[in-house]
């Protein structure tokens, strides 16, 4: 039984990063590309640059990996405490009526599984540029008692929460 409810929950965790990333997706150009400063793409496709919407290794610029570390542990802290609605305000804005009460209680339900917290672990940075906009995320370890949480959290350029899941 507890099986099921496991798998049921990990499905709906899936869910919710689904519907929290296709803002994120974007949509492929079919018109030509802008050029950046008059640099050449080469035919391999390896200018460099990431095409619109390409999820890429390493923050885009304007984002530093301490702070966004800083900045996950922190809201991965404020999460765990139970505080819904100081967390929800962690959201940008637009985001924040598509959280509800009742999934941040089973993120609480799964966390007390997991055992007591004992630290933070790896990490690895990801960015995306959508539309001129920046976002940069973070893949993190959070070490528990029983079983380690991969917490995967994005955030705008001005550093709301944009993707909190596990």
């Amino acid at each position: 039984m507890k099986m099921r409810k496991n798998v049921k929950r990990l499905v709906i965790g899936i869910c919710v990063l689904v519907l929290t990333l296709m803002p994120l997706a974007g949509c492929s150009q079919t018109t030509a590309e802008k050029s950046s400063s008059g640099s050449e793409s080469s035919a391999s496709g390896s200018s460099g640059e990431a095409a619109d919407g390409e999820v890429t290794k390493g923050l885009p610029e304007g984002f530093d990996e301490e702070t966004v570390r800083n900045q996950a542990m922190e809201d991965i802290r404020l999460a765990e405490s139970d505080d819904y609605e100081g967390w929800k305000a962690r959201f940008a804005e637009e985001l924040q009526s598509g959280l509800t009460e009742d999934a941040y209680t089973s993120y609480l339900a799964i966390l007390e599984k997991k055992g007591a917290f004992k630290e933070f672990g790896s990490a690895a940075f990801l960015g995306q540029v959508v539309g001129g906009k920046k976002y940069g995320g973070i893949l993190i370890i959070a070490k528990h008692e029983k079983e380690d949480i991969k917490y995967n959290i994005a955030y705008d350029e001005d550093m709301n929460l944009i993707t909190f899941t596990i």
